[in-house]
């Protein structure tokens, strides 16, 4: 069986990884994030199932709206934008230029 590329989730928002499609906001990596793309999810250090890329939308923190917030997580749009910029403090320096992917996945097993 090959071994997939994990998606980790430290919290499973809006109770989301319980569907069998769902959604997640990730920085933006086309040679990661692309539609066909495999991956292993995790939860907390545990494997969850694996999910199917099905769609991948480039955007900007400031397009993440309260639509797109609240489907991924459960929160409005300044909620999740402070949720993000904190997850990513250390790596992201300008939210202005950072482009996000907002990642449409499919459970396959």
């Amino acid at each position: 069986m090959e071994k997939l590329p994990a998606l980790t989730y430290s919290h499973n928002w809006n109770n989301k990884l319980n569907s069998h499609v769902h959604t997640t906001l990730r920085l933006w990596n086309p040679a990661k994030y692309y539609k066909g793309a495999k991956f292993e999810e995790f939860l907390k250090g545990e494997s969850i199932g694996t999910v199917l890329v099905v769609e991948v939308k480039k955007l900007k923190l400031a397009q993440v709206n309260d639509y797109i917030a609240g489907l991924d997580t459960g929160y409005l749009a300044a909620s999740c934008h402070e949720m993000i910029k904190s997850m990513y403090k250390n790596i992201v320096n300008d939210w202005k230029v950072q482009e996000l992917a907002f990642v449409l996945l499919i459970r396959i097993d």
